[in-house]
């Protein structure tokens, strides 16, 4: 696996943004790892994996313009990074928040994320495209990203979060 798209262009065109997991240090290994995959779980409503080297457990469930993912980390040194995968720009917003654009086909994305635990933010930007790694600074094994996606402006991006995924509460979305 590659990475986790947070929306697509289309089914087949392609995907925008991209997330992924790591345990540790990012590097450009992290960006592609192996997944067990006959640990794997594929519904309409839920989505699961285990990422064999680092045995990351991956959970997202999907909404109509959002998305939730659920990541536990068995050694404890959380880090999330994310990108524009076409083109275009990621900042970290305070609240432990993210937002983003990707540009397409003369066209925008946005989106706009949340993370359950306060977090640090690295940005690294390279050429037409932002990667931001992301540390928890909580203790813990596990943390979670929602996130709402639009084609108007990261403003509508968060209200589509907050429409659709209002709370902290995988299991419910």
């Amino acid at each position: 696996i590659q990475s986790f798209p947070l929306t697509i262009i289309s089914h087949r065109l392609g995907e925008l943004f991209l997330l992924m997991p790591h345990d540790g240090a990012p590097d450009a290994a992290a960006w592609e790892q192996r997944a067990a995959y006959d640990q794997e779980k594929s519904t309409p409503y839920y989505y699961s994996v285990r990422l064999d080297d680092s045995l990351i457990q991956v959970e997202f469930t999907p909404a109509a313009q959002s998305g939730y993912f659920r990541f536990s980390f068995p050694a404890g040194n959380p880090v999330v990074l994310l990108a524009n995968r076409q083109g275009g720009e990621m900042t970290a917003l305070p609240g432990n928040a993210i937002s983003g654009v990707e540009t397409f086909s003369g066209m925008k994305a946005y989106v706009y994320g949340e993370f359950s635990a306060p977090v640090e933010i690295a940005v690294r930007v390279d050429g037409r495209k932002t990667r931001l790694e992301v540390t928890t600074l909580k203790a813990g094994q596990t943390l979670e990203f929602r996130y709402g996606v639009s084609f108007i402006s990261v403003e509508q991006a968060q209200k589509n979060l907050r429409r659709e995924i209002a709370h902290w509460d995988f299991e419910k979305v």
